[in-house]
């Protein structure tokens, strides 16, 4: 089992950190919200085959690593790191469910697997024709 302790500048600043490991997927959870990582462990295992980190972080803290990576300010659902790093945003997510009309664990599993597609190299048009022309539901 591989562990992943990242040496960015961001994660070094964290205090409260949890993390599970589960073969090669470490999952840090830095926000209130109960998250069952069952889900995301499936999702991963379905998709990505190389080493992932998976960072769970509140809005504000989403917000600021959206506007340093990206030069956006509006809140992310997801970001995607080249070096096998995904950050979620569970408040953001939520809202997006209600906005939705679903559950939140679904919307959950639909945008871990959008970050895990950017990971791959799918752009959001490769992304869409991938979908389009498989069975994959994103």
């Amino acid at each position: 089992m591989k562990v992943f302790l990242s040496t960015q500048p961001f994660l070094s600043s964290w205090k409260r950190i949890t993390i599970e490991h589960h073969e090669m997927i470490a999952i840090r959870n830095l926000t209130k919200t109960a998250i069952d990582v069952k889900i995301l462990r499936k999702v991963a295992k379905e998709i990505f085959r190389k080493d992932l980190s998976v960072a769970l972080v509140g809005q504000k803290r989403a917000q600021e690593l959206n506007k340093i990576y990206r030069k956006k300010t509006y809140v992310p659902n997801v970001l995607s790191f080249d070096y096998g790093e995904v950050v979620l945003c569970p408040a953001k997510i939520r809202k997006d469910a209600r906005k939705y009309g679903i559950v939140f664990e679904q919307e959950l599993g639909r945008i871990f697997r959008h970050g895990l597609l950017h990971l791959l190299g799918y752009s959001h048009t490769k992304m869409q024709k991938f979908v389009r022309d498989s069975n994959f539901r994103v």
